[in-house]
């Protein structure tokens, strides 16, 4: 028992500002007391906190991941230090304490300020500084010089500039934030749902969320919504998505998207498509091609069709993939080649990419389509050149051998090597060999060109 007080005395005043004790052993030190009053000695404090209460779940977060709100001057931070100058049960530590991390040095003085000595008191205390100094230790560090174990810690909280990912607690960190994982996927999901649902919406109301935690767990969480085609829990990102961040918004699209099943389109999606942000509404449009949803699609071929007839260009022009890609839309492959022609807003490039997606390969390319596409096989844009002789690739008629022969050496070698299988799989050889020998005539050809005529013989 005094060695345990021994090393749970830990002050800020010390000279050496990491904590010295990491998770493992404060974990360790964690079972130790449990042995007084829990029947079950081997509980951990990963156990603890997510088994005892789920709503301690946000404290394991906070462990795991540099999760930052801006709420220093927050009320919620004095209402929590006096209570824990009256009360410091562990229900209550457990609960305040590590609620207080979000505060950063202010929390670490204040806590030093509450005199109770209580071995569970102290134990808290000490996670609240293993977090601040800890994971949260690049708040405080003012210049980034050749010692970064010399910050000034008595300047207030900055905005996080460095993360010290080889600090003595990264190891730590990660086996918690692994264990975090393991949760979210494990069967006790379907007890949680609602819970975990609940995680999502307040971690993005909360503020600014560390990209770590954002991907590894609130993805995650929005993953398992989405493959169980959770509509209800969907359906509570759409006012969420109006008051949140833009770049957040675009997060959750992104995650609900990216997880979605081949059959299965969000209602989300649907309404979201009348947001009144334009990004927005790009990025559901983004989502909207490959849409095999049998029960909502032509709903959302609707809404296409209305943006791609109306006013507005940029939602036009994105609909318009979607249209050509899905719907075999006439009018949407007619328009992508004058957006070609016009150069309209710096779209040529995009333009001719979606000219050659795959939804055309094998397609003989239209006189009207070659006209457009063949000067640009020699722009001095690399980038325009490279997408164009692309778009060649993906079509295959004798319009597209002609074009591409000049291309048997082009500089990108995959691409060179694409061309040249092109010639040779061509199932007219003998235009294939004409078109070679008539180039080779003319003094164009070179060694190159002469291989490719070898082998198609």
């Amino acid at each position: 028992m005094m060695l345990f007080l021994l090393v749970s005395n830990f002050c800020i005043g010390q000279d050496y500002l990491i904590p010295k004790k990491s998770l493992y052993r404060i974990s360790e030190e964690h079972k130790f007391l449990k042995r007084f009053s829990y029947p079950d000695p081997d509980t951990t404090i990963v156990d603890s906190l997510i088994h005892s209460n789920f709503n301690y779940f946000d404290s394991l977060v906070n462990i795991a991941f540099l999760v930052k709100h801006d709420s220093l001057y927050d009320t919620r931070f004095y209402a929590l230090i006096n209570q824990l100058k009256i009360d410091t049960s562990e229900s209550v530590l457990l609960k305040s304490a590590l609620e207080l991390s979000n505060y950063g040095l202010e929390a670490l003085i204040a806590l030093d300020e509450v005199s109770d000595t209580a071995r569970s008191f102290q134990y808290w205390r000490h996670i609240v500084r293993t977090i601040v100094l800890g994971y949260e230790y690049e708040d405080f560090i003012t210049t980034v010089g050749p010692d970064l174990f010399e910050p000034d810690i008595y300047s207030l909280p900055l905005q996080r500039t460095y993360f010290n990912m080889h600090g003595i607690l990264h190891n730590e960190r990660e086996n918690l934030q692994n264990s975090l994982h393991k949760f979210i996927t494990s069967s006790s999901y379907s007890i949680y749902r609602e819970k975990f649902h609940q995680v999502v919406l307040d971690a993005f109301k909360k503020g600014e969320l560390n990209s770590d935690y954002k991907y590894a767990i609130i993805q995650l969480i929005i993953k398992q919504e989405v493959m169980h085609k959770e509509e209800t829990y969907l359906n509570d990102y759409r006012p969420l998505i109006d008051t949140i961040s833009e770049t957040d918004a675009l997060s959750i699209i992104e995650f609900i998207d990216s997880n979605s099943p081949g059959d299965y389109y969000p209602q989300l999606f649907i309404d979201l498509l009348e947001n009144s942000n334009e990004k927005i509404v790009m990025r559901v449009i983004g989502a909207s091609s490959n849409c095999w949803d049998e029960i909502k699609c032509e709903q959302v071929k609707f809404k296409l069709l209305n943006f791609f007839n109306g006013n507005v260009e940029s939602l036009k022009f994105h609909s318009a993939f979607a249209l050509m890609h899905d719907c075999k839309y006439p009018l949407a492959y007619d328009y992508l080649m004058s957006v070609v022609e016009q150069n309209r807003n710096n779209e040529r490039y995009t333009a001719i990419s979606w000219l050659g997606d795959a939804c055309n390969a094998g397609l003989p390319m239209s006189d009207k389509l070659n006209s457009v596409l063949s000067q640009y096989l020699y722009s001095n844009d690399a980038k325009i050149k490279r997408a164009t002789i692309e778009t060649y690739l993906t079509y295959n008629s004798p319009n597209v051998i002609i074009a591409l022969i000049p291309f048997v050496d082009y500089e990108l070698e995959f691409i060179a090597k694409q061309i040249v299988n092109k010639i040779l799989a061509y199932e007219n050889k003998s235009f294939a060999i004409e078109q070679l020998q008539a180039y080779i005539a003319s003094g164009k050809g070179g060694e190159k060109h002469k291989q490719i005529l070898e082998k198609l013989k």
